[in-house]
């Protein structure tokens, strides 16, 4: 798909977007790999044209603030990584840095910390890693 992409908009290898062409690659990217996971998820094709069937015909945008209270760490969570990818590249850099220099504990300490925030928005049932499903 990326190739394809590449050669029908006509951009050569390793040049990067900026400005409000990168906003809308973000967005058009996001949108089309939680698209693939439709399918990527379901069993059955018939399963994954049903969630679009339903995705686009009875949406009930009236629900939305109860899914959103009810995972409101989720929501910030993504929020925050997704604003993550409009940071300077300069930001990046000095975060590696930051943490290259950080001593072993600090390290530990560091992943300790990501992993118990991940923990804590995990949901309740265990999903299977995308790619043993193949």
């Amino acid at each position: 798909a990326h190739k394809f992409w590449m050669t029908l908009t006509g951009r050569k290898k390793g040049t990067e977007s900026h400005g409000i062409h990168r906003f809308f690659g973000v967005l058009v990217t996001f949108h089309f790999v939680c698209f693939c996971w439709i399918f990527f998820r379901n069993a059955e094709f018939s399963t994954s044209m049903d969630m679009l069937k339903q995705i686009f015909t009875t949406f009930r945008p009236q629900l939305f603030p109860q899914l959103v209270e009810g995972y409101w760490e989720v929501f910030a969570l993504m929020a925050l990584g997704y604003l993550l990818h409009f940071v300077p590249d300069s930001w990046e850099r000095a975060c590696t840095k930051t943490v290259i220099r950080l001593p072993l504990l600090g390290k530990a300490v560091l992943m300790l910390a990501v992993i118990y925030l991940v923990i804590q928005m995990k949901s309740s049932e265990i999903q299977p890693f995308i790619y043993f499903q193949f």
